[in-house]
């Protein structure tokens, strides 16, 4: 939007260097799943997200008309965008509430039917989550919104408390460049000297920013990386 066009890649091909594909880093996400729509605006204060065994984020996660966003996927949103460019989805494990987990919602199940038998299991839920949120829960779960606590099927108990601590959703792309907040890729770390941000290539040549392979999480990261190594390349150049 300030007129960027990814020049100081070209310029960096021309000196020698590699250049990691540039993609959309710190942007939210598309699900193939069209029921986040129904929730946009929604937010979950304290979710935790996971992608494979190795990659995983927590903290507000926001649904959209398109998705899922907020801090809990933004930190992930580089490195899903560049599996994304070899593979057509992938999919994330969301824990609606982190610090819950299944043998929390066992316990609580169990004891919603001693004390509130009687009850539906959609209005028990909507103890922790809004109602609309609970009824999609319950919804994706077997349609046990209307169960009383007292009956509820094992298999339908057990496919919720999946659902509440693993719920699957399957990415599909992110909102772009227009949407993002900065760029995973660029100019690989090996190539520069990190105490002067020159090119180990072509001397007389720095690097700072996005240019570079760096990519931070939320929280002006970005920022603060752009400006220490503006301010080393300037200093030693």
């Amino acid at each position: 939007a300030l007129g960027g066009r990814g020049s100081g890649y070209e310029l960096a091909r021309q000196a020698g260097h590699a250049v990691l594909t540039p993609v959309p880093a710190l942007v939210g996400l598309r699900t193939a799943e069209r029921w986040p729509a129904e929730l946009a605006g929604l937010v979950l204060e304290d979710a935790a997200v996971r992608l494979g065994p190795k990659a995983s984020g927590r903290g507000e996660l926001l649904f959209t008309h398109t998705g899922v966003s907020g801090p809990a996927v933004l930190d992930l949103s580089g490195r899903i965008n560049r599996r994304l460019l070899t593979e057509k989805q992938l999919t994330l494990s969301v824990n609606l509430i982190a610090e819950r987990d299944a043998e929390f919602w066992k316990r609580e199940l169990l004891q919603w039917s001693r004390s509130d038998g009687r009850k539906q299991l959609g209005t028990l839920l909507a103890r922790h989550f809004s109602r609309q949120l609970a009824e999609r829960l319950c919804g994706i779960s077997g349609n046990c919104a209307e169960l009383r606590a007292a009956g509820v099927p094992g298999g339908v108990r057990d496919s919720l408390i999946a659902n509440l601590t693993k719920l699957p959703l399957a990415v599909t792309g992110s909102d772009g460049w227009e949407k993002a907040m900065a760029t995973d890729g660029g100019v690989p770390l090996d190539e520069i000297n990190p105490r002067t941000m020159a090119s180990r290539l072509c001397a007389g040549l720095y690097f700072a920013g996005e240019v570079l392979a760096v990519g931070a999480p939320c929280g002006g990261y970005n920022l603060q990386w752009a400006f220490s190594s503006g301010f080393t390349a300037g200093s030693n150049s």
